[in-house]
């Protein structure tokens, strides 16, 4: 290769800390020497590594003479890029992570951009990327700014009012430093969270940055170790850290240093209660923030960033954003994967109540058992006299969430969708959520939430949904992909009534009484379609039995504008289900239903007659009495 030897004067000079990477780091020296820009030095420092790092990352550069090694004992990332900044002979300096890779015209572009301006730094956008993947997710580097703001060409941002420079990515990577401009500057040792302090010092002394919006820094995310998905004790680093940026903000010659303390105090703390899993851990993270905010009069300050979350302010209130109902009946493999789902699920303020059904002590007793071993933050209620219904009810009366989902055993929520469901009902005020689903785990399908979409192809998108009357009588009724704000429930006097077809009712008042409903077209959960998870739906029922339940839904909240003929079309999805579905003593019961089910169509066909599901069977209309000419 040529152009390997180091240059007596280099140009920039690349920090490149190494600790505990493995293969990763032999990966970030290649991409460095596969820059275009050729007039550099990096320097590897390596803190102490008890892996085969420092011998990969060697290997990877052996031959290649602008590459430096050092080693020093472990003192942390700080302590080895402060090594490396007292070797540095250019007049630019970078910072590059060793698990992380840039791009190849990473150091050309940074460098041209600075020397054709008279800026004293540049920072880029970045690519999310997997552990040695090679595509990802573009990032700005710049928090609360919508693609559309984004500038396409190089731009200068001004950085005279702190509330400017907090939306910008804090990191020493991404960047390209004038070495006057940081000239004397050090990084914190001894904390976690050091780029921060180190940034606003810098920022204190300039009053612009120059962006780039190509995404040159490749930042790996996802891989074991990383300090940002640290969630032990060292996540209280970061109120030492915010007192020293405050400290930095408060003497510098910028405007608008409290309104900005109190926004980039909302995003960090968020930032790092996501991280925080361990219950009694987060619990006391949580009363050190909110004493924080409250000891340096804080306000909560999200309106300027969409992706801090909403419900972290009111989980800093002391409130319980969501909460988790599922009914059970005994102890079985399909309640443990709910629960093991749910305890995987990133979303920790959530809170899980299991109900018990129809259950004896016996079970109670092997229930608590379970719970204190395998789930012990999860609540147990107890009834021995109540089916679904009621033990959906009992834990809407115990629960303390903003929102409530009631969940089947056997159900899967799919990872993250708790928290986006939350997150978007608080932002547009709904009283009603419902999302598409899948259909398994025999085989995956994909199902809009809607037993009809003639009419809605344009309106099945995420966001705010207009619900009209005859469009709720198309709404599938399991209740797994739904979420109900609870004071909309107890406003509305909607809980669930006796069964049969008590999700059907629940889902119809709510459908008809809410003024906000969102529709998320994503799937957010796995509806089993085992049967032993969909007892309620394959128990067989007498005709009678459905038509007492939707003369019951009638009565109910806000159905007065349903289209004439409603309750028929629902009858005959009922009748449908049961005759397909349900689990019949022999074929000689299922025609003894059907027979019985045309009988009592009369009482369903007051007013207007309403079109049936288009997917019922046409063999079964015809056995019903009904002419399926008529139907289409």
């Amino acid at each position: 290769m040529d152009n390997l030897v180091s240059p007596p004067s280099p140009f920039i000079s690349v920090i490149v800390p190494l600790y505990n990477v493995g293969p990763m780091g032999a990966m970030c020296i290649a991409s460095l020497q596969s820059q275009t820009f050729r007039n550099f030095e990096v320097i590897v420092v390596d803190d102490g590594s008890t892996d085969d790092s420092y011998k990969l990352a060697q290997s990877a550069a052996t031959g290649d003479l602008r590459f430096q090694f050092l080693n020093q004992e472990n003192k942390g990332l700080s302590a080895a890029r402060n090594a490396g900044l007292e070797q540095t002979r250019g007049d630019f300096i970078a910072f590059v992570d060793s698990d992380d890779r840039v791009h190849p015209r990473f150091l050309e572009d940074l460098y041209e951009a600075l020397t054709q301006s008279s800026a004293d730094w540049v920072a880029c956008a970045v690519k999310f990327v997997a552990p040695g993947a090679n595509t990802g997710v573009d990032h700005p580097a710049i928090h609360g700014v919508s693609p559309d703001n984004i500038p396409s060409n190089p731009h200068l941002y001004s950085f005279t009012d702190w509330g400017q420079i907090v939306r910008h990515f804090p990191s020493a990577w991404n960047k390209l430093y004038r070495k006057r401009l940081i000239e004397g500057l050090r990084f914190d040792e001894g904390t976690y969270f050091e780029d921060h302090a180190f940034f606003y010092r810098v920022a204190s002394r300039t009053d612009h940055m120059l962006y780039l919006p190509q995404p040159l820094y490749w930042q790996t995310q996802g891989r074991p170790g990383q300090i940002t998905q640290d969630g032990s004790e060292r996540v209280f680093d970061q109120f030492g850290v915010l007192l020293t940026m405050k400290r930095i903000m408060q003497t510098a010659r910028h405007l608008g240093w409290k309104r900005a303390f109190s926004q980039i105090s909302t995003r960090l703390m968020f930032e790092r209660s996501q991280a925080v899993k361990d219950p009694t851990l987060r619990a006391r993270f949580i009363k050190t923030c909110r004493d924080f905010m409250t000891r340096h009069e804080l306000s909560f300050a999200a309106d300027w960033d969409e992706s801090i979350g909403r419900t972290w302010e009111r989980v800093l209130r002391g409130e319980t954003p969501l909460s988790i109902i599922v009914p059970f009946n005994r102890l079985a493999p399909n309640l443990q994967r709910s629960l093991d789902a749910l305890s995987e699920d990133s979303f920790y303020d959530a809170e899980t109540i299991l109900v018990q059904e129809n259950g004896t002590a016996e079970t109670q007793i092997e229930a608590t058992c379970f719970l204190q071993t395998h789930h012990p933050h999860v609540s147990l209620l107890h009834s021995s006299e109540m089916g679904v219904s009621g033990a959906r009810n009992l834990g809407v009366g115990h629960a303390k969430g903003d929102f409530v989902i009631f969940l089947d055993a056997g159900d899967i929520i799919y990872p993250g969708m708790l928290q986006h469901w939350v997150e978007q009902m608080i932002r547009y005020r709904a009283d009603f959520g419902f999302a598409g689903f899948c259909i398994g785990p025999t085989k995956p399908i994909y199902h809009n939430g809607f037993h009809d979409i003639k009419g809605l192809e344009t309106k099945l998108r995420t966001g705010p949904f207009g619900m009209s009357p005859e469009t709720s009588l198309k709404l599938h009724p399991l209740p797994s992909s739904k979420i109900f704000r609870r004071s909309f429930l107890e406003q509305n006097a909607i809980a669930f009534p006796e069964e049969p077809l008590a999700s059907w009712a629940v889902c119809l008042w709510a459908a008809n009484c809410a003024e906000r409903i969102l529709y998320f077209a994503d799937p957010g959960v796995e509806l089993s379609d085992l049967s032993e998870d969909r007892q309620l739906w394959l128990n067989p029922e007498t005709p009678q039995a459905l038509a007492w339940a939707i003369n019951r839904i009638a009565q109910g909240s806000c159905c007065d504008d349903l289209p004439n003929g409603w309750q028929r079309r629902l009858f005959l999805r009922a009748v449908w289900e049961k005759a397909r579905f349900a689990s019949h003593a022999n074929p000689s019961e299922r025609e003894r239903f059907i027979t019985e089910a045309g009988r009592l169509l009369d009482r369903f066909m007051q007013g207007q007659a309403s079109q049936p599901d288009p997917y019922i069977d046409p063999t079964l209309l015809e056995t019903l009495g009904i002419s399926t000419s008529s139907t289409t």
